[in-house]
């Protein structure tokens, strides 16, 4: 018998990953200076166009020192 018709495998990444984060209906990151206190927000769709659905918040926090 022939396979039946299934829709392709959407990726999975980790956990904090940003892709993960949008599915979640997380839509703004806030960044926070811990030396003088100002944040950033930014949205996941523009984070996700820079940096790849496959970065995890870890590696955003390392790039932005």
């Amino acid at each position: 018998m022939p396979e039946p018709n299934r829709p392709p495998l959407e990726p999975t990444y980790g956990y904090h990953a940003l892709d993960t984060l949008r599915r979640l209906g997380i839509t703004d990151v806030e960044f926070w200076c811990l030396a003088c206190a100002r944040s950033d927000r930014r949205p996941v769709a523009g984070l996700i166009a820079k940096c790849g659905p496959g970065v995890t918040l870890l590696t955003l926090a390392r790039r932005a020192r």
